[in-house]
């Protein structure tokens, strides 16, 4: 069986579908934002809810801050960067592009409800405020499925190809002892400076899964820390796009803890084509950083990404961004498992 409600929070439309194994809840009117991802059989919710000031919903108003205010959990899209910062396009320099993007800020409108006995799909879509584009994300849930099925499209509506960036941003809720199970070809990250300063070293990249020495104890960063590490960071995949890798399904999976009982783990991730989707981003946060006055996070994220890096600017710089060629789309899927 699988189902269809529409509630009310804090004034906002809910759409939430679910079957016997999973559940998830769409915000239209919030970027679309998906804040509750929900396993049936043992009711683990997997993302991140909004504590203190942060708990109920509100409107951003275009051009706030996501980390000051928003950046409290859930599932947000970001495109056509990450970072807060001038338009790369040389006609468009004019235009500044939001902290974490565009979509999060802009209400989405439902443009199509599918319902059948099999299954339940919801699409939405966003324009551009600035942008001459629209982002259409499609969720289908089937009666016996074990998985989300996303289907995203690109239009560009204009005579000029437009650069972009883009990465799911769903934020986890950590538990010490949590698995960061990873296909094997995610095999090495670029490092920032939380990695660099808390690991004491200058490598520019970092082997995955990475083990180090500090102080006597060994840090094997394929577990979730403790959240008095205060360890931070956000690391990029190579690109798993290119002709040396053979295209092949990549997952990223969190995997509850090992219990006393020996019960079994359950996991939530994604699955993707590496030719499809061409880096992984991995946000680690257990209470090392905030930016906002909210206490630091204890926080996973798993982020299937187009592009290498949060500032578009800088993927170009490293030729390592996306484009969409005029009056053109371009598609992609993920699958979303609670397993």
């Amino acid at each position: 069986m699988v189902s269809l409600q529409k509630s009310i929070k804090d004034g906002f439309e809910l759409i939430t579908i679910a079957n016997n194994t999973l559940s998830f809840t769409v915000v239209p009117a919030i970027g679309a934002k998906i804040i509750s991802l929900k396993s049936m059989l043992t009711g683990r919710e997997w993302l991140e809810q909004p504590q203190g000031a942060h708990a109920f919903l509100k409107q951003p108003n275009y051009g706030e801050s996501f980390v000051n205010g928003f950046d409290c959990g859930g599932w947000d899209e970001c495109f056509p960067s990450i970072n807060g910062e001038q338009y790369a396009l040389p006609a468009l320099r004019h235009v500044l592009i939001p902290d974490h993007g565009e979509l999060w800020c802009l209400p989405w409108q439902v443009t199509e409800i599918v319902e059948s006995s099999n299954f339940i799909s919801l699409t939405l879509r966003c324009v551009g405020k600035q942008l001459p584009y629209v982002f259409t994300r499609t969720l289908t849930l089937a009666a016996d499925a074990n998985h989300i099925d996303i289907q995203y499209q690109l239009t560009n509506n204009s005579d000029y190809q437009l650069p972009f960036v883009w990465s799911m941003h769903p934020i986890f809720a950590a538990e010490k002892g949590m698995t960061i199970a990873l296909s094997t070809v995610i095999n090495r990250f670029k490092t920032d400076s939380g990695f660099k300063a808390f690991f004491n070293t200058d490598a520019i990249t970092a082997q995955w899964p990475y083990k180090k020495q500090l102080q006597g104890k060994w840090i094997d960063l394929d577990k979730v820390l403790a959240p008095d590490s205060h360890f931070s960071c956000k690391l990029y995949s190579d690109d798993l796009s290119t002709d040396a890798i053979k295209n092949q399904s990549i997952e990223v999976a969190l995997v509850e803890p090992p219990s006393a009982s020996g019960a079994y783990q359950q996991r939530c991730g994604f699955r993707y084509d590496s030719h499809d989707i061409s880096h992984f981003g991995l946000w680690l946060n257990y209470r090392g950083w905030s930016g906002s006055d909210q206490p630091p996070a204890y926080v996973v994220g798993l982020e299937p990404c187009l592009g290498g890096a949060d500032s578009l600017n800088e993927a170009i710089k490293r030729d390592d961004y996306y484009f969409i060629k005029p009056n053109s789309k371009r598609n992609w899927s993920v699958q979303c498992f609670i397993v």
